[in-house]
């Protein structure tokens, strides 16, 4: 259904498009995908993405040691060669760690927001964006961002 107003005060037409809830047709195959098809399926590159996020961090730790200007239990605060000040987060790199475990283990459903959102992180570095098994970066990059969506609406996410 489309309806049309007429707002003559900001001197606009706007223009609704409804588009009514409506069940499966028997007769049209499914297509959608579903977030455990989507992970299985790129799991080979979330674990690359991830191993390579957990070595860049410790890389660009260990070249910046003797520069650190801040520790505790959580994080390490160092400064860059370029001035710039940079740090190293304790937890973000154990759940990489539980992360990858939990891909190799094939418990997926175990994965939480924590995980999704170093997830997330990981994959901003992927540059090698094929698809897998006919199936679309752009579809991964989707899966995780909406069950982190999710997660949020409903304040704690049960995959």
């Amino acid at each position: 259904m489309k309806t049309i107003s007429v707002d003559k005060i900001n001197r606009v037409t706007n223009i609704t498009t409804s588009i009514p809830f409506k069940d499966w047709d028997n007769t049209v195959q499914r297509t959608t995908l579903r977030w455990e098809e989507v992970l299985a399926t790129f799991s080979n590159v979330i674990i690359k993405a991830l191993e390579d996020r957990k070595s860049a961090c410790m890389d660009m730790l260990s070249k910046n040691i003797f520069n650190v200007v801040y520790s505790d239990e959580y994080t390490i605060i160092f400064k860059k060669e370029n001035g710039r000040y940079h740090s190293f987060s304790h937890p973000s790199y154990e759940i990489m760690e539980e992360t990858i475990t939990i891909f190799n283990d094939d418990e997926i459903h175990r994965l939480g927001t924590r995980h999704l959102d170093q997830i997330m992180k990981a994959l901003v570095w992927v540059e090698n964006r094929e698809d897998v098994e006919n199936m679309s970066f752009g579809n991964l990059i989707s899966c995780v961002m909406e069950l982190i969506l999710f997660a949020e609406v409903n304040k704690e996410i049960s995959l």
